[in-house]
């Protein structure tokens, strides 16, 4: 019997249906049905991918699935082995199944090192999203740039809900950067440069290049030069950094947490800085750009000059009140336990809005290094997010500038969310991260540098187990990944076609 004209003309439908591309969701692995380790077929819907393409990654798989070539012994995270760099040349977004069943994309003992990362964003190329995803244990070794991702000249790069776990590079432990990143509620942990910037280094050669990070936190980064965490390039370009937490961050020269660049400049609000260290100067940050901060938390850095903040040749750089200092110190006696206005001999100067706080300390020339009372670079429209009112309250110790939130959002002020979005989320996070650790107690940072010592070995990461945080698994450990092969789609239309001839 022949199929009447309506049912041949849904089976083609339905077989352009699934060939259709374009603005569509690709399944790459979906859990619980096809689960599996196959970076080749990631790369494959990459390359074949068209522009604005949603690109899915399984969260979840169930007992029946097969990881690598083994059964789980329940529901755990899809894992991705990767041993070969995965391009981007695109807008399109990537993600895992939710926040709370994330995919997981791995470095394999084949990348390691392998002089590449996990994904590199080609120049010029953007909007591109991360999300929902654990990007960890790349280890591609010195003379590499960007352990998980490495983004190109101008490209824009979107990362939400990201974790950057156990990764190694010699600049930028999880992410390198010459373009225009925005990093929200991230957690980076036990990131490691043999170079500078243990998580995140973002490189002049891009020009007037952006970095944002927003309601993210970072653990136990370590460089074996300057940014603990985070290098800031001298790229005239512009830093935020806003509802974030820096723990146990180490640097074996300046900046346990950040380093900021001359001629960059940096708004940094509503931040905890925790535990940082630096063997040379700024046991939290160092700055020679032009920062503007306010509202910061420095807890327990330590460095020889400047136990928290170190600023030097920072022209225009003012702490613009509600900035708090405990338990920091400087170890030379008199180079400031909270901030060291360091001196080039310019006339440099730092501001304190509304006054200098105790413990901040200026070099011996007091006309090269200048520490003043003064609110005037404290532009509220700088500090405060566009969705807050800000004011700018002198007579007010230590208040400084003032940032409140409007009607419909929640947030510190200085960043600023829609009341119901549940972005932010920084400070869930954090708690994670540092669940059940004595903060006042911990200090990370020998442990840390230890994994930048010697440059000339293989790094192995720091395992961390506090809260949520896993400890790193052993690569020897993994298996070949083991796809499962489904039949092309022809194969299923002819076996449509069959079922409704007979």
């Amino acid at each position: 019997m022949t199929p009447p004209r309506e049912t041949w003309f849904r089976v083609v439908w339905f077989l352009l249906m699934l060939g259709a591309g374009g603005n569509v969701v690709k399944v790459v692995a979906q859990g619980g049905t096809a689960c599996f380790g196959d970076a080749a077929a990631l790369q494959g819907a990459l390359r074949t991918a068209r522009r604005g393409d949603l690109i899915t990654l399984c969260g979840r798989c169930n007992q029946r699935t097969f990881l690598r070539g083994r059964s789980p012994a329940g529901d755990e995270a899809t894992e991705v082995i990767v041993n070969s760099t995965l391009s981007i040349t695109l807008p399109v977004t990537l993600q895992g199944a939710s926040a709370d069943s994330p995919a997981k994309v791995t470095g394999s003992l084949t990348l390691l090192n392998g002089l590449s990362p996990l994904f590199f964003v080609a120049d010029g190329v953007g909007p591109v999203t991360f999300r929902d995803l654990e990007l960890q244990n790349s280890n591609p070794g010195a003379s590499n740039y960007g352990g998980a991702v490495q983004v190109g000249v101008n490209a824009g790069v979107d990362f939400t809900r990201v974790v950057f776990r156990n990764n190694v590079a010699e600049y930028g432990g999880a992410v390198y950067t010459r373009g225009h990143v925005n990093f929200t509620s991230c957690a980076f942990v036990n990131n490691t440069a043999y170079g500078s910037g243990g998580a995140i280094y973002t490189d002049k050669a891009g020009g007037n290049v952006t970095l944002s990070v927003l309601s993210s936190s970072f653990l136990a980064s370590a460089a074996g030069g300057s940014g603990g965490a985070i290098f800031f390039d001298d790229t005239r370009g512009i830093l935020l950094i806003s509802d974030s937490t820096f723990v146990g961050s180490a640097a074996n020269s300046e900046g346990g947490a950040l380093f900021l660049a001359g001629n960059a400049s940096g708004v940094i609000t509503g931040n905890s800085f925790l535990n940082g260290s630096a063997a040379s100067g700024g046991g939290a940050i160092f700055i020679q750009g032009s920062a503007l901060l306010a509202g910061n938390r420095f807890t327990g850095n330590s460095a020889p000059i400047g136990g928290a903040v170190f600023t030097y040749g920072a022209a225009n750089t003012a702490f613009c009140g509600g900035d708090q200092f405990q338990s920091n110190a400087a170890q030379s006696k008199g180079y400031g336990n909270a901030v060291f206005v360091g001196l080039t001999g310019e006339g440099d100067g730092t501001a304190f809005c509304p006054s200098v706080p105790l413990e901040v300390d200026v070099a011996g020339d007091p006309v090269a290094g200048v520490a003043i009372g003064s609110c005037l670079n404290c532009d509220p429209t700088l500090l405060c997010s566009r969705d807050a009112t800000g004011d700018l309250l002198p007579a007010l110790q230590p208040v400084g500038v003032s940032c409140t939130c409007n009607p419909g959002f929640y947030g510190t002020g200085f960043v600023c969310y829609p009341l119901g979005s549940n972005v932010g989320v920084g400070s869930a996070a954090t708690a994670n991260l540092t669940s059940g650790v004595n903060l006042t107690a911990l200090n990370l940072s020998s442990v840390v540098l230890s994994r930048v010592v010697n440059t000339s070995a293989t790094v192995s990461p720091l395992s961390v187990t506090e809260g949520e945080v896993s400890s790193n698994p052993s690569r020897s450990s993994r298996g070949a990944s083991s796809p499962i092969l489904r039949p092309p789609v022809w194969v299923l239309g002819l076996f449509i076609l069959c079922a409704i001839s007979f």
